[in-house]
């Protein structure tokens, strides 16, 4: 395993804006992870863990921590019922598994961007399922004990857009199993048809997603849009005209802006319908 210092990040994020990493590895092994955090610890530095790239915002400054890729990238059938994923598989590459070996279950979640170490941290969801539900348990690196734990769904805890991995600090994820099936009666809609209503309603390009939680019993993009703001920009950035949840940079777009959006539509938001909005996107600086 080699650690890259003052590592480029820009292209690493969905957003295309970054500056550098003060260090950067790619981890493949469970030795290669407990190798990081050694360096890390010893180092007195803190580490960051890299997914997709899809919910982030970087500084564009030196970000003076040890980004670690999780590059564990297995998958493997370890029962008709369950599946074994490595947290460095994105959701693009389970799903053609999926369709070579005739698994079905996790329809709703397959387009989802990013990793699915990623996703469970996050607990991230679409059409209506979140990952946490098919997951069966999870295997991480416990820092603190220096130790690999692996615990059950149901000893986590998970709500609307986190996990106890990302609440808590439990640690690591490494890989998890999710309940799947061979049986097509078990598919939860259509793969196909779940990507064609992405693309009638969400916007492409260097953007996130969604950049701020939907808060309880509404959704962000509605305030957002109803507020007036679709459309609106600061220098690189801008509100997207097809999905007002969504921040388009168009190439130029610096930290700063996006940081001058992000609390310009909090405050109008606010002043409108006096509701406070939360960012999804998380912010490393």
């Amino acid at each position: 395993m080699k650690i890259i210092e003052n590592f480029n990040i820009k292209e690493f994020c969905s957003f295309g804006i970054g500056g550098k990493a003060r260090y950067f590895c790619i981890v493949k092994t469970k030795d290669d992870l407990i190798e990081a955090i050694e360096f890390a610890k010893n180092n007195n530095i803190e580490i960051y863990i890299h997914g997709g790239g899809t919910n982030v915002l970087f500084s564009d400054s030196i970000i003076n921590k040890l980004f670690i890729k999780i590059n564990n990238l297995t998958i493997e059938e370890l029962t008709n019922e369950k599946l074994l994923v490595g947290a460095g598989v994105t959701w693009t590459l389970l799903n053609s598994y999926f369709k070579k070996n005739k698994i079905y279950g996790l329809e709703p979640l397959v387009g989802i961007p990013g990793t699915i170490g990623g996703a469970i941290y996050g607990n991230a969801g679409s059409f209506g399922m979140e990952t946490s539900e098919p997951l069966i348990e999870v295997e991480y690196f416990d820092i603190k004990n220096n130790k690999f734990n692996t615990v059950n769904k149901n000893d986590l805890t998970f709500s609307y857009r986190t996990s106890s991995f990302k609440s808590e600090h439990l640690g690591v994820i490494w890989q998890s199993v999710f309940h799947v099936s061979k049986n097509a009666k078990d598919q939860k809609g259509d793969d196909v048809d779940y990507k064609n209503k992405r693309e009638s309603s969400q916007p492409y390009g260097k953007t996130t997603g969604s950049f701020f939680k939907n808060p309880k019993g509404d959704f962000a993009g509605r305030l957002i849009q109803e507020a007036g703001l679709k459309g609106f920009k600061i220098g690189g950035i801008s509100v997207s005209e097809k999905h007002a949840n969504f921040f388009i940079n168009d190439g130029t777009a610096t930290f700063e802006d996006v940081l001058l959006l992000k609390k310009h539509i909090e405050n109008v938001v606010f002043e409108k319908f006096n509701i406070k909005l939360e960012n999804e996107v998380r912010i490393i600086q």
